[in-house]
């Protein structure tokens, strides 16, 4: 799980944000495109959403590795990824589709992760 969100930290943070130099909603010169903003805006770039890409990467992998018998905890897990990603967008910091991106990239992670994990399980079993 660490390995997660390492992972998915430093490629949105890192490389991501960095290459793409998207600006966060929050600092929109037009005050008609401008959203209401809730809390402190950020000065880093907004694409890709770095709490989607950490908290949907760590939902998955715990899904990932749970067994198919715990699918109400699979729900809650999935559901509280979201819950972070809507908030973002709502208290004005991220665009959707930062969130969006940065979901996907936390999944896909979570995949290669969980992948990596069963197999050395796997490995140490015998």
């Amino acid at each position: 799980m660490i390995l997660t969100f390492a992972m998915t930290d430093f490629i949105s943070s890192s490389i991501i944000k960095p290459s793409v130099e998207r600006a966060r909603p929050c600092h929109e010169k037009n005050e008609y495109l401008k959203p209401r903003v809730l809390v402190t805006c950020g000065s880093g770039y907004s694409f890709t959403s770095s709490h989607a890409a950490n908290h949907f990467g760590i939902a998955f992998f715990i899904m990932l590795i749970l067994t198919k018998k715990k699918k109400l905890l699979s729900m809650l897990l999935f559901f509280w990824a979201f819950m972070v990603g809507y908030a973002q967008v709502y208290v004005g910091v991220h665009f959707p589709f930062d969130i969006i991106c940065g979901a996907l990239l936390g999944v896909g992670i979570a995949i290669l992760t969980s992948e990596l994990y069963k197999f050395s399980k796997k490995k140490m079993a015998i």
